[in-house]
């Protein structure tokens, strides 16, 4: 039987996932109690469960899906789970010790959703961008990157290219030039 996860669950399997993450308890551990917490919250919420519902293997799962938001997508099984990005977020944004604090207050969720919306845009923003600067040809990469992590100004930058400090800075400036109307152009499309 296939129950969508309410908040309160979330919270539960979120505040295991940061208790494992810092090494307060072990990973199977984490598993083990959230799938026996909420299998038992059901039960005392009249519900007639399966050996399947919250499961140690289903818990695996949204932990693995945690992971993925946790990494910003590096690790972990992608989920398209808004409830465990929010509960995640609320804690991570406000520096709370934990997702149930976080919750507590209406005006830390009023906070929290509009900085949520600010983070959502700036990774889109972000992502567009790194799809823009990696269709860059190579040249115009090793101009670029360079500027913009800050690690070599135009003078190093047109020795190394044989061109004078004007040439770099209008090559430099057409890239910008490109990658702002790119960005603009995509959220334009966006909105």
């Amino acid at each position: 039987m296939r129950v969508p996860w309410n908040e309160d669950e979330a919270i539960i399997i979120v505040d295991a996932f940061y208790q494992y993450k810092n090494g307060i308890i072990k990973k199977n551990d984490a598993i083990k109690s959230v799938s026996a917490r909420l299998r038992e919250m059901a039960i005392k919420k009249g519900l007639e469960i399966d050996d399947v519902y919250r499961n140690e293997n289903g818990i695996t799962m949204q932990m693995a899906t945690l992971e993925h938001i946790f990494s910003n997508g590096e690790k972990g099984l992608r989920s398209g789970s808004k409830l465990f990005r929010d509960v995640m977020l609320e804690g991570a944004i406000n520096g709370l010790n934990s997702a149930e604090d976080a919750l507590s207050d209406p005006a830390l969720v009023q906070e929290f959703k509009r900085r949520e919306y600010v983070i959502v845009m700036m990774a889109d923003e972000y992502a567009s961008f790194r799809r823009h600067l990696h269709a860059l040809s190579v040249k115009e990469q090793e101009i670029i990157i360079p500027l913009l992590k800050q690690e070599k100004d135009y003078y190093t930058l047109a020795e190394e290219a044989g061109v004078t400090v004007p040439v770099v800075r209008r090559k430099a400036s057409r890239i910008h030039c490109e990658l702002i109307s790119y960005m603009e152009n995509y959220f334009i499309e966006k909105l």
